[in-house]
């Protein structure tokens, strides 16, 4: 999705955190279906945006295998929000990365995420 759906306009990772802005694509094909004349981002592509983030920065290609915390929390509607912030903090292990993450415009927290993804 990263060429199409959205787009990284800012990137930052210290240590094992990663600082990201994020442009949706508010003419995406997807949001003729989800919801016609109500765009909203999906939240599966919500939680692909994280992994993604992830796996561009480690260079590891990975799968969600656990999930212990995925929250949605607002609604992100692209014409409101067309930019918008990610903040995860992961960690290396030995058969994939434990993460902890959100995306968020201000003071409205859109996602949450603490989850185990494998190595694929």
């Amino acid at each position: 999705m990263l060429t199409d759906f959205y787009t990284v306009t800012d990137f930052k990772n210290v240590d094992t955190s990663i600082q990201a802005r994020i442009k949706v694509n508010a003419e995406h094909k997807i949001f003729l279906g989800h919801f016609p004349n109500q765009p909203v981002v999906p939240g599966v592509c919500m939680m692909q945006i994280v992994k993604e983030l992830v796996e561009n920065e480690t260079k590891i290609k990975l799968l969600l295998a656990q999930a212990d915390t995925m929250k949605f929390l607002a609604v992100w509607i692209p014409s409101i929000n067309e930019q918008i912030e990610a903040s995860i903090a992961y960690e290396k292990k030995e058969t994939g990365i434990m993460i902890n993450g959100s995306l968020f415009s201000g003071d409205t927290t859109f996602f949450k995420i603490k989850a185990f993804l494998k190595i694929a």
